[in-house]
């Protein structure tokens, strides 16, 4: 069988729903390693919208059958680097390390991005 029956991310033993973790912070932040929030945030959000997910255990990956919309609204405003902002500081060269490194808090780089 090549994947489970569509389940709750909170139905989910805990070793996948570790591994669905990583996955979100790989897609969700575009695999540029614009993710600043540990990967313990991602599980919070993760818990508090609880989508329904199916697993393809052969793939290794992370079908999202219902609550996408509300990860990437909450990876978009809270758990992943706003993209504006950092081209802007990098056009203007406020700062000239990778954005990554600025050693923001999310929330700052919310009150940035507002």
């Amino acid at each position: 069988m090549n994947t489970t029956a569509p389940c709750l991310f909170s139905a989910l033993p805990v070793a996948l729903q570790r591994r669905f973790v990583q996955f979100l912070r790989q897609e969700l932040g575009d695999d540029q390693n614009t993710t600043i929030a540990p990967a313990d945030e991602w599980l919070q959000a993760a818990l508090v919208i609880d989508p329904t997910v199916q697993v393809h255990p052969a793939r290794g990956t992370f079908w999202i059958r219902r609550g996408r919309k509300a990860l990437e609204n909450m990876a978009r405003h809270f758990l992943v680097v706003p993209r504006p902002v950092a081209e802007l500081l990098d056009r203007h060269q406020l700062l000239r390390a990778n954005p990554a490194d600025y050693g923001l808090t999310d929330e700052e780089w919310l009150a940035l991005a507002l």
